[in-house]
C-alpha cells in the first residue's frame, strides 16, 4: 500500500512544490498539496488520504485548514457559489474571484459610498 508520505513525495517530484503554484481555491500562493476528499477509494486511518494524485490540489494555509476542518467545498467559493468558467473572474493580479461575490461586494461598496455622511 502507498503511504501518505509517499503520495506527497510523488506530488512534489512530479508537479513541484505546492508553493510554486497558486491556491486552487482562492488564487493566493499555495503552501501544501491537499487531498480534496472526493476519492471513492480513499485510505482511512490516522490521516485520510488518496493514493491517486488526481485528488490533490495546491492550497494555501487558510483554504487547507477550512477543507480539513469541515470548511467550504473547494469546488465552490467560500460562500458556496460553484466555480465555473462563467462564474469565475481572474483579477489583474491573477487571483481567482467569484463573480457573484464580486458583484455583491461592489453593490455594497457603492451603497456605502452613496450613503456616506458628507
Amino acid at each position: 500500500m502507498t503511504t501518505y508520505s509517499a503520495v506527497h513525495k510523488w506530488l512534489v517530484r512530479h508537479y513541484g512544490p505546492a508553493a510554486s503554484l497558486p491556491c486552487w481555491n482562492c488564487g493566493q500562493p499555495a503552501q501544501w498539496w491537499a487531498y480534496d476528499r472526493t476519492d471513492p477509494n480513499e485510505v482511512i486511518g490516522p490521516k485520510t488520504y488518496s493514493t491517486d494524485p488526481e485528488y490533490y490540489l495546491p492550497l494555501c494555509g487558510p483554504c487547507h485548514y477550512a477543507l480539513d476542518h469541515g470548511g467550504h467545498d473547494p469546488s465552490a467559493c467560500k460562500h458556496g457559489h460553484p466555480w465555473s468558467e462563467g462564474s469565475t473572474y481572474i483579477n489583474p493580479d491573477g487571483v481567482r474571484e467569484c463573480r457573484t461575490c464580486r458583484i455583491g461586494n461592489d453593490r455594497r461598496r457603492r451603497y456605502r459610498e452613496k450613503h456616506r455622511a458628507r
